[in-house]
């Protein structure tokens, strides 16, 4: 049984939120606004989903034909129909161009804590630390914060963490009522319980979340 995305412990993730979160609270801290300030980095590490050959590998392929990295890192070991996640993305990304020398695959991370920790032990085996100075992080605008938030955590302070977040079909007015509405609840739920609990990480604070903190 994998560990679920959301917190290391499902004991202590709740279901159920405090009746003072409103959905306008909801709205405004899983999509802040993040935006990608363009700069170039010494990889892409594109997380992996189900759906991420949909909208995360093309944004990732673009940002690397755009020339912002040499190499994309494609993240995740999730298993289904018995191939991994970072093998689907890399074979989307060759299909739409990218040279088999500029992927590099990450297939031990079953969550996203383990994707910041998975690409790094990659690139340290192919790469080396010592050559990495920045990574651009391609998510989901919905999963971005939280992302963020594991980066700053994981990820040392040396290498600049540059977020690139893939657009989704809703947003901050519009995901009430959508097919994303549980995801998006889901992602406020993992940020909102990993604060004051045990075996949390202390990261809830609405005015960090709300203006799109960046690890820099």
């Amino acid at each position: 049984m994998f560990t679920p995305d959301t917190v290391l412990d499902k004991s202590y993730y709740a279901e159920t939120l405090p009746p003072e979160i409103t959905d306008e609270i909801i709205g405004k801290t899983v999509f802040p606004g993040i935006k990608d300030s363009g700069k170039k980095a010494d990889a892409i590490v594109c997380l992996g989903c189900p759906s991420a050959n949909k909208v995360r590998v093309p944004h990732a392929v673009k940002l690397f034909f755009d020339g912002r990295a040499e190499r994309i890192v494609f993240s995740g070991g999730v298993y289904r129909d018995g191939e991994c996640e970072a093998e689907r993305m890399k074979e989307q990304a060759l299909l739409l161009g990218v040279p088999e020398e500029a992927i590099l695959l990450d297939k031990l991370s079953f969550t996203t804590a383990d994707n910041m920790l998975g690409s790094l032990l990659e690139l340290s085996r192919t790469v080396g630390l010592k050559d990495i100075h920045s990574l651009i992080i391609v998510t989901a605008d919905f999963h971005m914060p939280r992302a963020l938030l594991l980066a700053e955590k994981f990820i040392p302070d040396f290498i600049e963490v540059i977020p690139s977040p893939a657009k989704s079909p809703v947003d901050e007015k519009t995901w009430v009522g959508s097919a994303y509405e549980d995801i998006v609840r889901g992602e406020f739920r993992g940020m909102y319980y990993c604060s004051d609990i045990k075996g949390g990480y202390g990261w809830w604070s609405e005015s960090r979340v709300f203006n799109g903190t960046e690890k820099k």
